[in-house]
């Protein structure tokens, strides 16, 4: 299945939608979200994870939180998995600084980019979320600059202009 994803949010309202355009049918549909963002006012993004259409959430009711969600059969509501949640303020996976990237090879950590606030001195840096122990690692890479983006790079037999 190839597809393309991306929330819809409705202004002045907590609900938004997520569509998927199906790429080989030329199909869109609505992709049903987990009921926590039917409950609660979150700030969500979408990604992609290992394969996986991936939710990000930031909640803020009486303190501040963040979820990763991945969906592991696509376009069924029912597999949608929370990996993490945390309270942890320095690394909310819902935050738009603290962006998932990849499993590890066993599937039991997470590697994310953590950007450093503006204004902040603090550095970039990859981290591993280990999921069992909720512990993160900060990955040591020597010469980086204080600040850079990561980009995903999945090769892919399909050509973009297939006429």
């Amino acid at each position: 299945m190839f597809y393309i994803c991306w929330l819809i949010k409705f202004p002045n309202r907590v609900i938004e939608a997520l569509v998927g355009f199906d790429l080989r049918s030329e199909e869109l549909s609505l992709v049903e979200l987990p009921d926590f963002c039917l409950d609660v006012e979150a700030n969500v993004d979408v990604k992609a994870l290992g394969g996986y259409l991936c939710l990000t959430a930031t909640h803020r009711d009486m303190f501040v939180s963040g979820d990763l969600w991945i969906m592991k059969e696509y376009g069924v509501k029912e597999s949608w998995v929370k990996l993490i949640s945390t309270t942890q303020l320095d690394f909310l996976p819902g935050s738009p600084f603290v962006v998932p990237l990849a499993f590890s090879k066993n599937g039991n950590k997470v590697l994310f980019h953590k950007k450093s606030c503006k204004g902040n001195m603090d550095r970039d840096s990859l981290v591993w979320y280990d999921l069992g122990s909720e512990r993160v690692e900060k990955v040591g890479i020597e010469g980086l600059p204080l600040a850079y983006d990561v980009y995903l790079y999945v090769e892919s037999l399909i050509p973009l202009n297939d006429n």
